[in-house]
């Protein structure tokens, strides 16, 4: 049976247990102990109880933090400046317009004229 089994497999054995068959043991399943009923509320109270922070009251929901302060402040979209925000959507116009006519000669609607 030892010939069965590749040398390279043979190599990851452990030391000493090269030559010996290797036989799989049947694994026994072990039964888990029988686990008293859970009462859920008593989880749900002991979570509760247990909770250090309470959810937010509505004036402090109301109240800006200065994450929401930085956000609205700035008119910063994708942190670029007004002038970067110009360039790009001119960039963009033009990539639209460009694919947009590219498209239309492909389909025949739009004859190019020979120079």
């Amino acid at each position: 049976m030892s010939g069965d089994i590749p040398d390279w497999l043979r190599g990851l054995a452990p030391d000493g247990e090269e030559d010996e068959d290797i036989s799989i043991a049947p694994t026994l399943i072990q039964e888990e102990p029988e686990e008293e009923p859970v009462n859920l509320m008593d989880d749900l109270r002991n979570q509760i109880e247990g909770s250090a922070t309470l959810p937010p009251t509505a004036a402090e929901l109301a109240r800006p933090t200065a994450k929401r302060r930085a956000k609205t402040t700035g008119g910063l979209a994708f942190n670029l400046r007004p002038d970067q925000q110009f360039i790009l959507s001119v960039l963009l116009f033009l990539d639209v317009v460009i694919i947009g006519l590219l498209f239309l000669v492909m389909l025949g609607r739009i004859a190019i004229p020979a120079l």
